[in-house]
C-alpha cells in the first residue's frame, strides 16, 4: 500500500502532539515533518512534495487560510480550535 506523505502545521504544541499521534497510528500516512508556522511550511514545500497537509487555521505570521490562498498546495485537512473559521475553511 502506498503511504500518503503528510505534514502537520500548528503553533500549539499540544495540538501538534495529538495530531502527530493520530498520524503515526494511521498505517497509510507517512509523517514527513511538523512545523509551527506557515513560513516554515512554505520553505519546506519549495523543495519537497507531499500529498496531505494537516494545517492549523490561526497561527501567527502566515496563517493557514492565507497560506492556502497564496500557494499551490496538496490536499488539506484544516485543524483549529476556533469554530468561527469553519465556514471559511469549507
Amino acid at each position: 500500500m502506498k503511504k500518503l506523505k503528510c505534514l502537520i502545521v500548528d503553533d500549539e504544541p499540544l495540538a501538534l502532539a495529538v495530531i502527530k499521534g493520530y498520524v503515526e497510528n494511521t498505517p497509510f500516512l507517512s509523517l514527513q515533518a511538523t512545523f509551527e508556522n506557515g513560513w516554515q511550511l512554505q520553505d519546506y514545500l519549495r523543495q519537497n512534495k507531499v500529498d496531505l497537509l494537516f494545517l492549523d487555521i490561526q497561527m501567527p505570521g502566515l496563517d493557514g487560510l492565507t497560506f492556502m490562498k497564496t500557494n499551490n498546495t496538496p490536499a488539506v485537512i484544516f485543524i483549529t480550535a476556533h469554530r468561527e473559521y469553519a465556514v471559511e475553511a469549507f
